[in-house]
């Protein structure tokens, strides 16, 4: 059986952080029945197709915005209708997002009794200033608290998420969170760099001089620090901002970069098709959830884009995907996926990345350099297709 990745995307949240360009809402009132129900509308559309028919069910992601404030009973209704229409696999791995401050002992039994078999939290930082200053609303005691919570239910996969780069953070600042991070064990540590994205509050206070964020230099040393001191927990890199124990890495967002087809859920949730000629189908539907809910129970559907990917397209995209993992890409799958070889495809541009000791070539891989890693986007832009190929 073909397997099957599932993204479920729960948009709401109890506010808007300042730094978010994410798809995410907030609602005096939260209409989760009614998206529930549109969510499994949804899935039965897609259960009558038979790309989508008869495949074993691998993970299951609950994102957001902010899966954990919904209710329990909420997810258990989603989550018998996906059973109802899918195997699953043996080592089904189910993850929910979550905040620190919505992680109670009552709810967590209630999700593991479920199948939640994976929490993401996202602390972002232990420093109780920072935290404000990200807008976020709990403290490094829910934090602390919430990790505590899931091992006393038996949780024994839990990712912690951290913001370097935040105003006003120090090397110091950074140190501490790791030292904290350390203290705490996760199977998991997932490390993202600050960025002011257009749209955002943080976008709006930067563009007026208002809001100052660490040189790229003080950035590079904190991911160089933690370079070196997650390993020494057992946290081994194995993507651009990804650590983990062995054994415990996001089989879901592996699927991503490793090109598997998945399925994206809900409001602004993406998804992509290998057919059967080789290309690509991918699409995303309506970002808003009222519209979304709406088309969903008028059509049965409510994909707002799509596109085809094929010839340099499919190249790029194996590149950018791959490249982002530490194993990097095989020379021989970019060339049977697209019939050409890579270095005719972009002439003296990988010899250049690597002479510039940003890639590394061995044999048949070709990967990220650790210089590259720290640049991986600026990389990744070489390779993308000039319009018209």
């Amino acid at each position: 059986m073909k397997p099957l990745y599932l993204y479920i995307h729960i948009p709401y949240c109890h506010h808007k952080c300042p730094y978010c360009d994410f798809n995410t809402f907030v609602e005096n009132r939260i209409p989760q029945e009614e998206y529930a129900l549109a969510i499994m509308a949804e899935l039965d559309s897609y259960n009558l197709k038979p790309e989508w028919r008869d495949r074993e069910l691998k993970t299951v992601y609950l994102g957001g915005g902010t899966p954990s404030l919904f209710e329990s009973t909420i997810f258990r209704r989603i989550f018998y209708s996906i059973a109802s229409k899918y195997k699953q696999a043996e080592d089904l791995e189910v993850t929910m997002e979550s905040n620190p401050n919505d992680l109670s002992l009552e709810k967590l039994m209630e999700l593991k009794e479920l199948g939640v078999s994976r929490v993401s939290i996202g602390a972002q930082s232990f420093n109780a200033e920072i935290l404000k200053q990200l807008g976020r609303k709990h403290d490094p005691e829910n934090i602390i608290k919430s990790v505590e919570n899931c091992r006393s239910v038996g949780f024994a996969n839990i990712s912690l998420d951290l913001i370097y780069g935040a105003p006003t953070q120090t090397r110091k600042d950074f140190s501490k969170d790791l030292e904290i991070l350390a203290s705490l064990k996760p199977e998991h540590a997932s490390l993202y760099s600050l960025t002011i994205e257009k749209g955002t509050e943080f976008y709006t206070r930067h563009s007026k001089g208002q809001l100052k964020v660490p040189k790229n230099d003080v950035l590079a040393d904190m991911m160089e620090e933690a370079n070196e001191f997650l390993p020494k927990l057992g946290l081994q890199r194995y993507e651009v901002s990804n650590f983990a124990k062995e054994g415990f890495y996001s089989r879901h967002n592996a699927a991503y970069w490793d090109g598997s087809d998945y399925l994206g859920l809900g409001a602004g949730a993406h998804s992509m098709l290998t057919l059967k000629d080789g290309t690509r189908a991918r699409w995303s539907n309506i970002a808003n959830p009222k519209e979304f809910m709406q088309s969903v129970s008028e059509k049965g559907s409510a994909q707002a884009w799509g596109e085809k990917v094929e010839g340099a397209g499919l190249g790029f995209e194996y590149l950018m995907l791959g490249l982002r993992n530490v194993k990097g890409v095989s020379l021989h799958g970019f060339q049977v996926l697209t019939g050409k070889d890579i270095f005719s495809t972009y002439p003296g541009m990988v010899d250049a990345l690597i002479g510039g000791k940003f890639l590394h070539l061995d044999g048949d891989n070709l990967r990220l350099t650790e210089r590259g890693m720290a640049v991986a986007d600026s990389v990744v832009e070489n390779f993308i297709p000039e319009k018209g190929k």
